[in-house]
């Protein structure tokens, strides 16, 4: 991964008024650490289509503004990634559209508290701008865990530990965001056509977006059933593309807070 837009990420961070520690920032594969000792984490990612982007954690000392809780701290998780990412998307399901999901995995190496400074925005394939999907409101997501968000016909085991607060589509950008920083994208499709309009440099991707079929924006009994995209390797997959990142599963395999940790 590419890290194009520290200087951006630099001022965001600079912005909160409260003692953050020094990180280094690694390519895919390595950890970061804070010179405080405290947990932290790195992640940049050279979108393909989308651009660059990149992404910024916390320390304990800083807890409140950057949403890292002080319980649950420890050595690094085997997962080496150090920083959240969208682990498995459903877009639609048997109960129709609204039967969908993001789950989000801690690959940090503390637990984090999901405040207010936390946002996934979606934009589907033909819309000219990104919309909230989801904020923090202040929950934390555990150490090598994770965090279920879905939709309102979503009613099947685990449930959900947070609601969307608007629907996704079968093909979109989805961009998970802390402070106004990228911290992890994903952009999906379903046909060639839907591909090419994610290819527009506007659209915030990594790499070539992944196929979300059979979805295809329709309620037909293909359309309509369990099948999701899951990050590969436990969640840790993060190559910068997300063809190569993510695989299409069925049936789904949602995962909440009370899931067994994955190292």
């Amino acid at each position: 991964m590419t890290c194009r837009c520290l200087t951006a990420l630099a001022a965001a961070l600079a912005a909160v008024s409260c003692g953050y520690p020094t990180f280094e920032f690694l390519p895919t594969g390595s950890s970061s650490s804070a010179s405080s000792g405290a947990a932290s984490s790195s992640a940049a990612s050279g979108g393909g289509a989308g651009g660059a982007m990149s992404s910024a954690e916390s320390s304990s000392s800083a807890q409140s503004s950057a949403g890292v809780s002080s319980s649950g701290t420890g050595g690094p998780p085997a997962c080496a990634l150090g920083h959240l990412v969208i682990s498995e998307i459903r877009s639609r399901g048997m109960g129709s559209a609204a039967d969908e999901f993001i789950e989000l995995y801690n690959a940090a190496s503390s637990d984090v508290t999901l405040g207010s400074g936390w946002l996934i925005e979606g934009r589907s394939a033909t819309a000219a701008a990104y919309s909230k999907r989801w904020q923090g409101s202040g929950k934390t997501i555990p150490r090598q865990g994770h965090y279920l968000i879905a939709g309102t016909k979503y009613l099947q085991l685990p449930a959900e530990d947070d609601a969307l607060t608007s629907s996704i589509t079968d093909a979109s950008s989805l961009r998970l965001t802390y402070l106004g920083a990228t911290i992890d994208a994903v952009c999906y499709s379903f046909d060639a056509l839907t591909a090419s309009e994610l290819e527009d440099p506007s659209f915030t991707c990594e790499g070539t977006p992944t196929t979300n079929g059979p979805h295809d924006d329709t309620s037909s009994a293909q359309s309509n059933i369990d099948a999701s995209l899951e990050r590969r390797n436990q969640g840790c997959a993060d190559s910068g593309v997300s063809a190569t990142d993510f695989k299409a599963i069925s049936p789904a395999h949602p995962e909440n807070t009370a899931s067994p940790a994955v190292p």
